[in-house]
């Protein structure tokens, strides 16, 4: 969620395509937490000289989406567990603010936009592929966000990027225990049910953030620091 909005401090230049061409790169993970930037064979993909390319670094940078390592060069940022925990507690705040908001103003066409997404899911024609429904849960709460007419909570995401920080871990439960949270919430906005609307949210935002604090907790039983620690490489159960 947020890669659509465009950046606190960039206008749509060169720096500002650059920048979004990276962003859009981190979030699918075709740059996946770790790797090297190559500058060169960057600039000369995206045809554009180093000096805008290293603003938009620097930009990502200022996100936590990318790390300058000093003699080293530029990496993808590799997220620990307690960072997850703090994007996931500013998300459950910013989606409900969000959700509050729609119950009142979302429009049937923007509802139906929002079954579209996981249509195919719902009635099995699509398997549940981890990747394919990766791209339909971002899409969703790309959409959510984008439906909101409350141009803070946009600028507070587009400075932080704290949907699309969280979106770059992948999946975090499984899609056959989340696509019915997302339902949920489609309902409720469908229904106009501010309660469930609001309660559904909060339990889908809630129940990432209890598999992050117990991965938190597994971590710091086996004498790892969950703040030094990057999700994928976390050792498994």
């Amino acid at each position: 969620m947020g890669t659509e909005s465009k950046p606190s401090g960039l206008k749509e230049n060169t720096t500002g395509r650059v920048y979004h061409v990276l962003l859009k790169k981190l979030v699918s993970r075709e740059y996946p937490p770790g790797r090297k930037i190559s500058q060169g064979k960057l600039a000369e993909e995206l045809k554009v000289s180093r000096t805008p390319l290293v603003k938009a670094l620097h930009k990502l940078e200022t996100q936590g989406l990318i790390d300058n390592i000093p003699g080293k060069g530029f990496y993808v940022h590799q997220l620990t567990a307690k960072e997850l925990v703090d994007l996931f507690t500013l998300r459950e705040a910013l989606d409900t603010m969000i959700i509050k908001e729609l119950v009142e103003t979302i429009q049937p066409e923007q509802v139906a936009a929002l079954e579209d997404i996981f249509s195919e899911f719902v009635t099995g024609d699509t398997e549940l592929s981890a990747e394919a429904y990766r791209k339909a849960d971002q899409e969703f709460h790309n959409l959510v966000l984008s439906y909101s007419r409350n141009d803070l909570v946009k600028k507070l995401n587009r400075h932080f990027q704290i949907f699309s920080r969280s979106m770059i871990a992948g999946l975090l439960r499984e899609p056959s225990e989340t696509l019915p949270e997302h339902m949920a919430i489609i309902g409720a906005l469908k229904q106009k049910d501010r309660d469930a609307a609001i309660s559904a949210t909060i339990a889908h935002v809630e129940k990432t953030k209890k598999y992050l604090d117990e991965t938190v907790d597994r971590l710091q039983k086996l004498g790892i620091d969950p703040r030094r620690i990057a999700m994928d490489e976390i050792p498994k159960e």
